[in-house]
């Protein structure tokens, strides 16, 4: 195996120079403080790669956790001690199960047409029961559902995704309801973002992404509020504001809730790869034979960030946003925005070295991109995550952390796919080890960020107590090494994709909890959060 991680060799240094660097290490890393997942239980829901597990929520008190299975089409109920199913709710009437999320007098779960571009569903359904108390119609594949800290205000992401042939792209939206509880009707306002439509231009040059075309309008491109895709949702604590991550546009919305409007959109920038900190794997066949291996350098590319799962927490009166950077270009029958980079003009401004080894890299060729950066390699996604401040100043990025752990811990999956077939380095071309999802728990006095990587299969444990210094406790992995004659094991979890975190007051043990939907293996699992004892690899 090819292996090289571009690690710096020195000479032994002083005494005086070793002591000094070992009193500024953080306490993490002199054993005084990391964390753990130790799993539980695990659940099965259904068939391999059916997305027989893709979100999670709980009612701790209650000792209930609901999962959406769109294999069956139901969302299963699951007993928190001990993993069974204790029911299984049939929506398939209604349509295709997307996102939910539970408080304690209802739970809200997002329903897919079953044709994704016309208008979805909304059911706030008895948490105990599953009976139906309201059903409201929302926008076009609503693909995400979150319930305000003051359990009265709910809102969707209605992402508005074309369908294959991109002749059919329904505008893109937010569902913002207010629930007064089970004797008043639900209140629907609708938010758009038709108002930004004339600003299209403007929105270009800070660097959003609106670049979709449109078959049915005269200069062939999509309006702003047809192109803009959101994805997903974090409220603020005081459930004044909230902010939607807007992937494909590499751009984050902020919604005023009071004034039930979107008050701003802003760009998530580009990351330099050609910075130290921020190298990439570029290739997946930069090894003998045209195998992959792992080569993790810096390189002349800009990533585009594109977030999409988002978190907020509050240090010192402000709010951050914490994103998990996971790339998602358009790529549909009728109109693709991705090439590999050897296969474009764009590398022409670059060596013939580099135009070698970024000759497979999957970049940009949308005409926005390359008006705005005619003379740059634009990858697909940060392979990080990231913490912005409330106006989107970027304040942390993992850099090449992630990626460079994944490698390090677990050779045989770097960037791999999550399939029963993977490939080791498989993904370097693409986005990497993909971070999906992220969510935020306090345990004792110190706040972690879980960051779900997709591709790789890993969960990753920040400290980010200080959003400006946060850094890495530890790693876990799904995976096993051990597979049976299918290539599979019965014990994988495979494909992250959202979590729950249950503070160590509302765990029946006593301590922090973590749930774990893993959409590709099709498994729920519940993992203990532990403390204490020297930092270890999974």
């Amino acid at each position: 195996m090819c292996r090289r991680l571009n690690r710096s060799t020195r000479s032994a240094a002083p005494f005086t120079v070793l002591l000094l660097v070992w009193l500024t290490l953080p306490s993490y890393l002199l054993g005084e403080s990391s964390v753990t997942l130790h799993p539980l239980w695990s659940h099965a829901h259904g068939r391999f790669d059916k997305s027989a597990a893709e979100v999670v929520a709980c009612l701790p008190q209650q000792g209930r956790v609901y999962v959406t299975n769109a294999d069956e089409d139901c969302v299963d109920v699951l007993d928190l001690k001990t993993g069974e199913l204790i029911a299984r709710w049939d929506i398939s009437k209604t349509g295709q199960p997307n996102s939910l999320a539970v408080c304690d007098a209802f739970l809200a779960v997002a329903v897919a047409a079953p044709r994704e571009t016309n208008k979805g569903k909304l059911l706030f359904l008895d948490p105990a029961s599953g009976n139906v108390l309201e059903q409201l119609e929302v926008g076009a594949n609503p693909d995400m559902v979150c319930i305000a800290p003051d359990q009265k205000t709910v809102l969707v992401a209605n992402e508005g995704q074309p369908n294959k042939d991109y002749d059919i792209d329904p505008p893109g939206s937010i569902s913002l309801i207010h629930w007064r509880g089970a004797d008043v009707k639900p209140e629907l306002t609708m938010v758009g973002f038709e108002s930004f439509n004339s600003q299209r231009d403007q929105l270009i040059a800070q660097g959003v992404r609106i670049c979709g075309p449109s078959k049915k309008h005269a200069d062939k491109r999509a309006t702003v509020a047809e192109d803009l895709e959101p994805e997903y949702i974090a409220i603020a604590p005081d459930a004044k504001h909230a902010w939607i991550t807007l992937q494909e546009n590499n751009a984050i919305a902020m919604l005023d809730i009071g004034n039930r409007k979107i008050s701003r959109i802003f760009t998530c920038g580009l990351k330099n790869h050609g910075a130290k900190g921020n190298a990439m794997d570029v290739s997946d066949c930069d090894g003998k034979n045209k195998k992959g291996c792992i080569k993790i350098e810096t390189a002349p590319v800009w990533g585009l960030y594109q977030p999409d799962a988002i978190a907020t927490m509050q240090v010192d009166g402000e709010i951050y946003l914490l994103t998990a950077d996971e790339g998602d270009p358009r790529d549909y029958r009728g109109h693709s925005e991705v090439k590999k980079a050897g296969k474009t003009k764009l590398t022409k401004a670059i060596s013939k070295q580099d135009q070698k080894r970024l000759s497979r890299l999957e970049v940009s060729v949308s005409e926005v991109d390359r008006a705005r950066y005619p003379d740059r390699l634009l990858s697909f996604g940060g392979r990080s995550f990231s913490i912005r401040s409330a106006d989107g100043t970027l304040v942390f990025d993992s850099g090449d952390r992630l990626e460079r752990e994944v490698a390090r811990r677990w050779p045989a999956h770097f960037n791999s796919s999550h399939d029963r077939n993977a490939e080791m380095d498989d993904r370097s071309h693409k986005r990497g080890p993909e971070p999906e999802g992220i969510t935020v728990g306090k345990v004792d006095d110190r706040t972690l960020a879980f960051i779900a990587l997709e591709r790789a299969s890993v969960i990753a444990i920040y400290d980010v107590t200080d959003p400006k210094q946060p850094f890495l406790l530890n790693m876990f992995s799904g995976r096993k090494a051990k597979k049976d004659s299918s290539g599979q094991s019965e014990q994988d979890d495979l494909g992250p994709e959202t979590m729950a975190f249950i503070p160590a007051s509302q765990s029946p043990t006593g301590k922090p909890l973590l749930l774990v939907a893993f959409e590709v293996s099709g498994t729920t699992r519940l993992f203990e959060v532990r403390g204490g004892g020297q930092l270890a690899a999974s």
